[in-house]
């Protein structure tokens, strides 16, 4: 048992051409720290899509779209990790599809 309130947990959603990693960190039950990565898998070639995480301190997504990576601070307007986690967590699901459409768009405009 850990007595410090302390935990993580981290798991993954593969599908036939991409995957998303899910890792969170909680405190008493809050969420203080997140990654949740979505990628594009081609064979054994694994390129990320999208991923929101805390890194830094702060809330932020990366994509990976076009010719080079764009970061947005804040990109829920909210502060809290616990509703960015939740909220991050419904984006990548909902937009699953049209991510990674872009991302491949995109990739075969280069």
């Amino acid at each position: 048992m850990n007595y410090s309130g302390v935990r993580s947990r981290r798991w993954t959603l593969a599908f036939d051409k991409a995957r998303i990693d899910v890792w969170f960190k909680t405190v008493r039950g809050k969420v203080t720290e997140f990654a949740i990565t979505l990628s594009s898998v081609q064979g054994a070639e694994v390129q990320p899509v999208i991923r929101y995480d805390t890194a830094h301190g702060i809330v932020h997504r990366h994509t990976f779209w076009g010719s080079r990576e764009r970061i947005k601070d804040d990109p829920f307007g909210v502060s809290d990790p616990t509703t960015c986690f939740r909220l991050a967590y419904q984006d990548v699901m909902d937009n699953f599809d049209r991510y990674l459409e872009r991302f491949e768009q995109e990739r075969r405009e280069r």
